[in-house]
């Protein structure tokens, strides 16, 4: 945070990946199976691998655009990434 921004009061700027791992640990519950961990909304469970990632990664874009005004993070890998190590936690 610069010093303008600290003399304004401004609070500090969150990254879009910080967002979208909010969004994301909002919207999931996450969990572990006996061989691989999983991301679950509703009745729909998210394996972080192959085409479930693929279909995890469209339903948090979704996500994002119903509850943020600018667009998704490009590359939500990362956040998919952090949300399995938080599930094998």
């Amino acid at each position: 945070m610069s010093e303008d921004e600290q003399a304004a009061g401004k609070p500090p700027r969150i990254s879009k990946r910080e967002r979208a791992l909010t969004l994301a640990r909002e919207r999931y519950k996450l969990g572990r199976a006996t061989r691989w961990p999983y991301a679950q909304h509703g009745n729909r469970q998210y394996r972080f691998e192959g085409t479930d990632r693929k279909a995890l990664a469209a339903d948090l874009r979704d996500c994002w655009r119903a509850q943020c005004t600018d667009d998704p993070p490009a590359d939500l890998n990362p956040v998919i990434d952090d949300l399995r190590h938080l599930a094998l936690d």
